[in-house]
């Protein structure tokens, strides 16, 4: 390496050291509203059992049992969720998303050490629910406030008070968790999770496509046994943990391939992907997430004779300082071309060529990792297969 390129890379480095030891995490991570605090402690609606969905779950009950199968039921207790906040140390801002209510969370915070995030001043919450807990975001955390049931209806007709809010059909109503800004000191191309901008930066905005109408697809149905028939949405957020959902966001075509080739020949297989379906950057959400496409190439026996694999997501270094090396996510309807191209061998008749599109929670080094020292149970998933072709030419 010539000298110059050493003494920059020895610069950046060193640079990088003094930001992380010259700022307090705070800085880095700075928490801003509405992420800095948890929803405000709620109370009962009179004519509501407890603020738990096995109560809304008297009258609602096609619904609860859609909560019940979505990854909202689930965000605490999801076993991928519970191993990152061990090993962020249990840092309480992940809470406000993931038990927004201050009756799921067992401290409050009233100030930092010295600034600093990391070291909160707790106190013990007196109005704690450790089931209610468990329930992650649970019907209370949308549509309780105040001791009055929240919702999308001016005209609802029930044994508690209830209110009409319009922000139920606005995707601002999403956004308090689904666009988490990045600090400054951060170098990040853009916000930590940043799913509101890329949709509103984007044609389904501009259409007036919100989040709604493909996370909660329309039903028309009555929301209680004896209530009146009328189109509502479904509560079951389906997204980034549902491999149908996943398959409806892309289009995928492959070039076609002649059945023979001759020794020496150079086969090139073309694939194109397309965001069809999503109305933010495909993947979104949890900045780790990424797409692979693999090319595998094989004799008869399966012994590989080449392979590629393209990937399809943001390229970031977390510490000491996050930094952001690259994002080449898919914008919506935004197309790619992924190539694959080999010399075929002269001493083999056939070859079978394996093409797929798999979406990827971790890295498998990363799960091993998490499994090992976090307790990640061994068996989570962490990869949907979107797209597999298998193809021979002799």
């Amino acid at each position: 390496m010539p000298k110059k390129r050493i003494l920059l890379f020895i610069l950046i480095i060193s640079l990088i050291i003094v930001l992380y030891l010259g700022y307090p995490f705070s800085v880095f991570f700075k928490i801003i509203p509405p992420y800095d605090k948890p929803i405000q402690s709620q109370i009962v609606p009179d004519g509501v059992g407890s603020l738990s969905a096995k109560s809304c779950a008297v009258c609602h009950q096609e619904i609860a049992r859609e909560w019940e199968s979505s990854m909202h039921s689930k965000a605490y207790v999801d076993p991928v969720f519970q191993a990152y906040f061990k090993k962020d140390g249990e840092l309480w801002v992940c809470l406000n998303c993931h038990t927004p209510l201050e009756n799921q969370q067992e401290y409050l915070v009233k100030g930092f050490t010295l600034g600093s995030i990391y070291r909160p001043i707790l106190e013990k919450n007196p109005s704690f629910d450790s089931k209610l807990r468990n329930e992650g975001l649970t019907c209370a955390v949308c549509h309780v406030r105040d001791g009055v049931i929240i919702g999308p209806y001016d005209d609802a007709k029930a044994p508690h008070p209830t209110k009409y809010d319009p922000k139920f059909k606005t995707s601002e109503f999403c956004l308090s968790c689904k666009q988490v800004p990045a600090s400054s000191r951060t170098f990040l191309t853009s916000e930590g999770c940043n799913t509101g901008l890329e949709w509103q930066g984007g044609p389904y905005a501009e259409k007036g496509i919100i989040c709604q109408d493909c996370h909660m697809p329309k039903a028309i149905r009555s929301v209680t046994p004896s209530g009146a028939i009328r189109e509502t949405g479904r509560h079951t957020w389906r997204g980034g943990h549902d491999p149908d959902m996943l398959k409806k966001a892309i289009t995928v075509k492959i070039s076609p391939l002649k059945p023979d080739f001759k020794p020496g020949e150079e086969i090139i297989i073309s694939l194109d992907i397309t965001n069809s379906g999503a109305g933010h950057e495909f993947p979104t959400g949890d900045p780790g997430r990424y797409v692979t496409i693999n090319f595998v190439a094989t004799d008869k026996n399966g012994k590989k004779i080449e392979e590629k694999e393209h990937r399809i997501g943001r390229n970031i270094i977390w510490g000491p300082v996050p930094v952001e090396f690259s994002d080449n996510r898919l914008k919506p309807l935004e197309s790619r071309v992924f190539k694959f191209r080999f010399k075929a061998p002269g001493d083999i008749k056939e070859i079978h060529i394996s093409t797929s599109v798999d979406y990827r929670f971790l890295s498998e080094g990363v799960k091993a990792r998490m499994v090992k020292k976090y307790g990640l149970p061994d068996d989570t998933i962490i990869f949907y297969n979107l797209y597999k072709n298998e193809r021979q030419i002799s």
